[in-house]
């Protein structure tokens, strides 16, 4: 609240014709100095109070203009749903999918429980380790998973098979791992030294030994030297009864050439292929 005074000028009329009124202090001056000598003029002051004009407010926020409000935010409640995520529990049987005939394979089942994409190892299961056999799988191998939830497993590799792994759980339950085939390839060797010095269009024998015999199907194949090999194979024969096969191959050209004899995939046993040997025709 501020206040204002004015002064009451009496008397005579000012000059100009201005009346008796509330004037304020400059227009006293103005008065005094343009009245005529003989008029007399009394001025008195008068104070009275005047309103402060309200604040200008922001029509958006109604914030007192040019005031910086220090009121910290109000925070904001929220409610966040715990997630809960359950794992699932696997088994699954890690075995190469192809061995010679003869040579030993080892592998591991292993049961994990998986979330995403983390595994975890689950240790204390029992595991059975199965090859089928005729129309039934029988268990060859098992045990309790360790610290990393494998068991080990190992076997001869005789014929083509197919194996997998069943996990125990709590409750009697029981978990199948999918199936594996290993593929048990026949082994071709050189039986007697081959001819590496030849004569084009004339007959070349050479002898492999193919095993396992039984039911085995083989033949030599030749290929030009080049960047790529590219095998010709002879009229496949049966492997006779002892394993030991002997074929007779031309090359059609001189120059520098390969050999080897391979088998083919029969009910039992995969290809199998021997070293290749260079050869040179003249």
């Amino acid at each position: 609240m501020r206040r204002i005074t004015k002064f009451a000028v009496a008397g005579a009329a000012l000059a100009g014709g201005v009346a008796a009124s509330l004037v304020g202090p400059g227009q006293v001056a103005q008065a005094l100095q343009g009245a005529a000598p003989s008029v007399g003029i009394a001025a008195q002051a008068v104070s009275y109070p005047v309103p402060e004009p309200a604040a200008a407010t922001t029509p958006a926020t109604g914030r007192t203009a040019g005031v910086v409000s220090t009121t910290a935010p109000v925070p904001v409640s929220r409610t966040v749903r715990a997630t809960t995520v359950t794992p699932v529990r696997k088994v699954v049987l890690s075995l190469p999918r192809t061995a010679n005939f003869g040579t030993n394979v080892t592998g591991f089942a292993q049961v994990v429980d998986v979330v995403g994409t983390v595994s975890k190892p689950v240790a204390g299961l029992q595991v059975a380790v199965q090859q089928l056999r005729g129309l039934a799988y029988v268990q060859v191998a098992g045990g309790s998973t360790d610290e990393n939830g494998q068991v080990p497993v190992a076997f001869t590799s005789k014929v083509n098979s197919s194996w997998r792994a069943v996990a125990k759980l709590p409750g009697g339950r029981t978990l199948t791992s999918p199936v594996v085939q290993n593929t048990s390839a026949a082994l071709v060797n050189w039986a007697a030294r081959p001819d590496l010095d030849v004569t084009r269009a004339t007959p070349v024998a050479y002898t492999i030994r193919v095993n396992p015999a039984t039911g085995a199907r083989a033949q030599m194949q030749i290929a030009k030297a080049g960047t790529v090999l590219t095998w010709i194979s002879a009229r496949p024969v049966a492997v006779p009864a002892g394993g030991i096969m002997t074929q007779r191959v031309v090359f059609p050209t001189a120059g520098t050439w390969f050999v080897r004899g391979a088998s083919l995939a029969s009910p039992t046993n995969g290809v199998g292929t021997s070293t290749g040997l260079k050869v040179t025709v003249s």
